[in-house]
């Protein structure tokens, strides 16, 4: 990843690039009309131009694009994927005809580099992903955490079994948070799972009916294996 770009794509602005591209679209507009009726709009086409191309420049300098982010995360995501048919501990305990869930999205808290993407959705410096694999007996979870803007990469896998879950919910919050002199209002959600009385597995999941869907998967079959152990 190229770290200093990405910090770019957090804390610079991209006031000055939209501006560059408004005076080049113009410019090339005042350009076109110009040749057919008038000599002043091809002289206000070039005049446009040339500040508009450097405007762009400058400000695309040093500063990832959403696109760039966008492969950055694919990276970051790689390798992540884990063959349990292949280890004796779980190859008899997977759930048949069952495909692993993948969760994935930015983490929110105050501390973390925030802006907006050309598309008005909220990004942070920080990304996970996780995998539920289904057992017949729990979850096998496998999850990575990465930043953006520097060298932090937190892995962790983690088995929790049916018997043990107090409960599963999905949690969704709207705080405010901070980055530089910008406000953000956030909308968030994440997955809950309590399990062996105090302990808290909470994973970022995208916001919509298949969150809540998941969660109430996951708890039928927490009651079905309790119901069969009683």
């Amino acid at each position: 990843m190229n770290y200093k770009n990405n910090i770019g794509y957090f804390a610079k602005s991209d006031n000055m690039r939209s501006i560059g591209l408004c005076m080049l679209v113009g410019g090339f507009a005042a350009l076109c009309l110009g040749f057919a009726t008038s000599y002043i709009l091809f002289v206000v086409g070039t005049i446009l131009l040339i500040p508009g191309a450097i405007l762009y420049i400058l400000g695309a300098a040093g500063r990832s694009s959403d696109e760039d982010i966008k492969s950055c995360i694919a990276r970051g995501c790689e390798g992540m994927e884990v063959d349990l048919s292949e280890d004796r501990a779980y190859n008899k305990r997977i759930m048949p005809k069952t495909e692993p869930e993948v969760l994935k999205d930015f983490e929110y808290r105050e501390g973390l580099m925030l802006t907006r993407s050309k598309s008005n959705s909220l990004r942070s410096s920080e990304y996970t992903k996780s995998i539920l694999y289904f057992l017949t007996d729990g979850l096998y979870i496998v999850t990575r955490t990465f930043s953006l803007v520097e060298d932090n990469v937190r892995n962790a896998a983690l088995e929790i079994p049916f018997l043990s879950m107090d409960k599963v919910e999905i949690v969704r919050e709207t705080p405010t948070l901070h980055f530089g002199k910008k406000t953000f209002n956030t909308h968030y959600a994440r997955l809950v799972i309590r399990y062996e009385g105090d302990k808290v597995l909470n994973v970022p999941i995208h916001d919509d009916i298949t969150a809540d869907q998941l969660a109430a998967r996951i708890t039928r079959m927490v009651e079905d294996c309790k119901k069969a152990q009683a």
